[in-house]
């Protein structure tokens, strides 16, 4: 009888231990949210910009592809399918003019559809880059309703020779 006392008492406990753990140490997922992204390039090179939303299971797909092959091969397996499937929003920049995805545009409720939490900016830059994981030419923005101290609900990005600058502040991750 003891020992049953024991174990009822032992789970209670760790019962107990879950949840206070959970409830201070375990962060849940920001829900993402539409925001409006405007883009202006501040150079006179002819430069495009594509736009996806991605969840956190195709964030690796699309951070080690090689971005030489998706910018320089017109028959790029990866940007077709997104093309085709219509994940894909394209943007021909001209200088100092924005160039806007709003915040009601339905590319955002296609993207959350699939459970997407970050939005991939990919532009093609004027000069030679590696294509890895650390090209200038890839940038991926969190999209929860707390990540920007943006002004309007306004994510403001400039696209230079050399990178992909985001002007918005972002507001600091735990």
């Amino acid at each position: 009888m003891k020992l049953k006392r024991w174990r009822a008492l032992s789970w209670s406990f760790a019962t107990v231990a879950l949840l206070a753990f959970c409830g201070t140490g375990c962060h849940s997922v920001p829900t993402p949210k539409a925001w409006n992204v405007s883009i202006v390039k501040e150079t006179a090179a002819t430069i495009d910009v594509d736009l996806i939303g991605v969840s956190a299971l195709e964030k690796p797909d699309w951070a080690n592809y090689n971005l030489n092959d998706y910018f320089n091969n017109p028959n790029d397996p990866r940007r077709k399918e997104a093309l085709q499937s219509g994940d894909l929003v394209t943007f021909a920049l001209k200088k100092g003019e924005a160039s806007v995805l709003k915040i009601d545009d339905a590319h955002w409720k296609k993207w959350f559809g699939h459970g997407a939490s970050e939005l991939l900016i990919l532009a093609k830059l004027p000069g030679v880059f590696s294509g890895g994981g650390d090209d200038p030419r890839r940038k991926f923005l969190y999209l929860g309703k707390s990540d920007w101290k943006a002004q309007k609900k306004t994510i403001e990005i400039e696209i230079q020779n050399t990178r992909i600058r985001v002007l918005t502040p972002q507001v600091p991750r735990d």
